[in-house]
């Protein structure tokens, strides 16, 4: 049986059912965590570099080793687990504001969202490691975040007609 949560969640419920050794292996554009414990396999997706999820969970006082345990992954990073979409808005250099997109597992704050565009864009090379705080600066954008029951508002507003 496999237990799927959040991956922000995922230290606190290894304690909780007292998992031995935690395994982080890629998976997909991130990183699965897993953990054996007595009624089955715990399991989450972690987005971005796997290095940075080992990082948070080396935070969380875990010890992380490579690999994964064999787990049931349905569930685990599919359509079917609710999404929190992140939208930013900024001026970009083509005539028309350029819009960054992205889909978390947990309700993201402001500043995350803002630091992942930042990072993916250093990273793509889209801008120059000029710093955080000058980025917001000059480009001044426009976050905005939608939970998974709005977007299921949405999605049945369509539908009903309104």
């Amino acid at each position: 049986m496999t237990l799927q949560v959040p991956f922000a969640h995922f230290a606190e419920t290894v304690r909780r059912h007292e998992a031995a050794h935690v395994y982080l292996a890629p998976y997909g554009d991130g990183a699965l965590a897993t953990a054996s414990f007595a009624g089955g396999i715990l399991a989450a997706l972690a987005s971005g570099r796997p290095e940075d999820a080992r990082e948070a969970l080396l935070a969380d006082g875990l010890t992380v080793y490579e690999g994964q345990w064999e787990a049931n992954l349905t569930m685990v990073g599919s359509s079917s687990a609710p999404l929190w979409i992140a939208a930013v808005v900024y001026p970009s250099s083509e005539g028309k504001p350029g819009v960054w997109i992205d889909a978390y597992e947990t309700a993201p704050t402001e500043a995350q969202v803002l630091r992942a565009m930042y990072d993916e864009f250093v990273t793509t090379g889209q801008t120059e490691d000029i710093g955080f705080d000058p980025f917001l600066r000059l480009v001044n954008p426009n976050v905005v975040v939608v939970a998974p029951d709005a977007l299921m508002g949405y999605a049945k507003a369509k539908v009903e007609g309104c």
